[in-house]
């Protein structure tokens, strides 16, 4: 995700992971640190408690991006294996500003950032920075500490579409790696993150999908499921032109064997950004995966473009 200007930039991202002390805050973290809990205090959500090994994580993630010059995204395994055991939901902010930007309000004014900012199921976090080239790389992870089977979380990674987390040529079918979105289209159409336009729900960056005639256009991301549990699947549409597109919540088997599916249609003809959701759907016996895709139809005389945003997959 993206914003520039001609006299600041700042790049911003965010990633949603879900799991199974060293170094002391500098002023400036703890300032942000609490300017992040005021935030948080403001809508009566509980202040974030600083945990020394989310910091430790956070500091050596950041140092990483600073020696890089840029930044991107730990990988799901990273985050939860620094972590360590005993977190129902694991998060992470990332942000690289100039000297004494605000990046709290920076982070506040995308969605799926200030969603993890404002996260009533998270109760620690740690808040890192690393100043290197007249930059600020900054690093903030997120932990709740209930079990990963109770709660309501939202599992599913990578929501705002950033581009470091995205891999094309694999079909819905042949998903199997969790934690990115995988995109495949047949011949004559689209399927990809775009940078954001001013049009987009928030400043972050959309998954575009042109669906050809014939053939398909998608987008698809797996994550863990249990059995037993309520998911709800939402995400913002934009109909630019064409038939319908839909939005996926599948349940697979261990061997990712399809159980059940619920499909739901988006909007065609509105110009405009509008909720696609699912409703709470009880995972069937037997679930092991949960795979969430948004879909241009393969079926003869269907072709459409639509644009896709904050994709979330709540369980509870």
């Amino acid at each position: 995700m993206r914003r520039s200007g001609l006299v600041t930039a700042l790049t911003i991202a965010s990633l949603l992971a879900f799991a199974t002390g060293a170094h002391a805050m500098t002023a400036r973290e703890t300032a942000v640190f609490n300017q992040q809990n005021s935030q948080r205090t403001a809508v009566a959500e509980s202040a974030l408690s600083n945990n020394t090994t989310l910091y430790n994580c956070a500091k050596a993630w950041a140092q990483t991006m600073a020696n890089a010059g840029k930044i991107y995204h730990a990988s799901a395994s990273q985050v939860t294996s620094c972590a360590g055991s005993g977190w129902g939901q694991l998060g992470e902010n990332l942000a690289m500003v100039p000297p004494g930007f605000d990046v709290i309000g920076a982070l506040m004014a995308s969605t799926c950032h200030r969603d993890n900012i404002l996260d009533a199921t998270f109760s620690h976090v740690g808040v890192a920075m690393v100043l290197q080239n007249n930059t600020e790389f900054w690093a903030f992870r997120f932990g709740d500490s209930t079990s990963v089977s109770t709660g309501s979380i939202t599992v599913i990674q990578n929501g705002c579409m950033d581009l470091d987390n995205a891999k094309d040529g694999v079909s819905w079918s042949a998903v199997r790696t969790r934690g990115l979105w995988h995109t495949y289209h047949d011949t004559g159409g689209v399927a990809n993150i775009a940078v954001t336009n001013p049009g987009t729900p928030d400043a972050n960056n959309i998954m575009r999908i042109d669906d050809p005639n014939p053939g398909s256009a998608q987008a698809t991301q797996l994550v863990l499921g249990a059995a037993g549990k309520k998911y709800t699947l939402t995400a913002q549409a934009l109909c630019f032109s064409g038939t319908a597109q839909s939005i996926y919540l599948d349940f697979l088997n261990s061997s990712y064997a399809r159980i059940s599916v619920k499909i739901v249609n988006a909007p065609t003809g509105a110009h405009s950004w509008t909720t696609v959701t699912t409703g709470a759907v009880t995972a069937p016996s037997g679930t092991a995966f949960v795979r969430v895709i948004l879909y241009g139809p393969s079926a003869s005389g269907t072709q459409s473009v639509y644009y896709w945003d904050d994709v979330r997959l709540d369980r509870q």
